[in-house]
């Protein structure tokens, strides 16, 4: 056949439903056209026109195939023996289709492969449990396995990476959850159909039932697309630096305090470095959620009162869009590094201890050990952490705690 004469066509309706399947194969055949050998590639089929003479009706039939198909799982093919034992009724193999099979014959006096409704219904059994088997992995990759790594993390994480990119991973996860339930629904009723002794019969899908299946096809491959472009682009502007900044540049426009905040008597901390100090602020900021700076510093100071502060500070401020978002990041945070602590294999026990702490003043204030001394505060619709080491044991978290919180009350 010339090539230039193939067309390719989008399948009505998936590979599940299989009279749907069948019977509109047997209705290209019909208009003259055969599906070519190895041509559905998930929605997309090919097809090859007739010989103008042939007038042979045609039948498609789809067998499920028991097994994960596809070129990627190792079988695109059925099993050579059974293959032959179909040829010998009449019956050649064109193509795998999801989890089937799919045969054709041209010999009106072939016998059925399904000649047994019950004996159909139960082939349709394994299909349904490699469904359901795909829709548990398909749960347990996109949300259980990143939740356990995440810790309870998923707001904080959503305001890290922004509410479009969340929404949009949502919307695609969503409608991957209904298209594999929906499957499954229509092969149990196709299963019950079958054990009533009711065999399938071709049958042509509705005009309205093919756009329906192609407009969520499309939605899923366009959210999937969209949020593929999106994770990219995250990853490269965090490679890139678009993030980080040096702090000098935006101490006066953000309300974080600093290491020159250690004066706890309200003076300017003028001190003078001893070393040079390292300082950056990285910043992520979302139109829904609010906005997160994470500074860093390191160095090492000379306070007004005569302490030497020796070591770094590690910082997220965030200012959220509602003191609900506020509390439920400051809860994140703890929770967050309890289950860190509970879960890291490489450590003999843990490293979590709460550590008291005096009235401050805000609406959420907790203090613990995380290898270092770690606080995190929540007022209004701001929150804070920090931890900090200082070798020369200068400053304590209690002291540290006060500074942050008159931050909070007074931001």
């Amino acid at each position: 056949m010339d090539k230039k004469k193939k067309k390719v066509m989008l399948t009505p309706c998936p590979s599940y439903d299989i009279a749907g399947t069948e019977g509109w194969l047997e209705e290209m055949a019909g208009a003259g056209w055969l599906l070519c050998k190895d041509s559905i590639f998930g929605i997309w089929a090919t097809f090859e026109p007739r010989d103008p003479g042939d007038t042979r009706p045609v039948r498609y039939r789809l067998d499920p195939a028991g097994e994960a198909t596809g070129w990627i799982f190792g079988s695109s093919r059925p099993d050579g023996e059974k293959a032959e034992g179909y040829r010998e009724m009449g019956w050649e193999y064109v193509t795998f289709h999801g989890e089937f099979y799919l045969y054709r014959t041209f010999d009106p006096e072939a016998v059925e492969l399904n000649t047994d409704p019950a004996v159909q219904a139960l082939a349709l059994k394994k299909v349904g449990s490699q469904m359901k088997g795909q829709l548990f992995s398909l749960i347990f990759w996109l949300v259980v396995y990143p939740l356990m790594g995440l810790g309870g993390f998923l707001l904080t994480t959503a305001l890290l990476l922004g509410t479009p990119f969340f929404a949009v991973f949502t919307l695609s996860f969503l409608l991957s959850v209904y298209c594999n339930l929906r499957g499954i629904i229509h092969l149990r009723k196709v299963r019950r159909q079958l054990r009533a002794g009711e065999p399938l019969r071709a049958a042509v899908r509705s005009r309205g039932k093919v756009r329906r299946y192609r407009a969520v096809w499309a939605a899923d491959l366009l959210l999937t697309a969209v949020w593929a472009v999106m994770a990219v682009g995250y990853w490269k502007a965090d490679l890139d630096g678009d993030f980080t900044h040096l702090l000098a540049g935006y101490v006066e426009e953000i309300d974080v305090p600093t290491l020159a905040a250690l004066d706890v008597d309200g003076e300017p901390a003028y001190y003078e470095w001893t070393t040079a100090p390292r300082g950056t602020v990285e910043i992520h900021s979302d139109w829904l959620l609010g906005t997160v700076y994470s500074t860093e510093e390191t160095g090492a100071a000379t306070l007004s009162d005569g302490r030497v502060f020796h070591g770094g500070l590690y910082v997220d401020y965030i200012e959220a869009s509602s003191p609900w978002i506020a509390r439920t990041v400051a809860r994140e945070y703890v929770r967050y590094d309890r289950w860190k602590n509970r879960w890291t294999l490489f450590r003999q026990e843990s490293d979590w201890k709460e550590l008291p702490l005096p009235d401050l003043g805000v609406d959420y204030a907790v203090a613990y050990t995380d290898i270092f001394p770690t606080v995190v505060l929540a007022k209004g619709d701001k929150a804070v952490k920090f931890y900090f080491y200082d070798t020369n044991g200068s400053v304590d978290y209690v002291e540290m705690a006060e500074i942050y919180a008159e931050a909070l009350k007074n931001g």
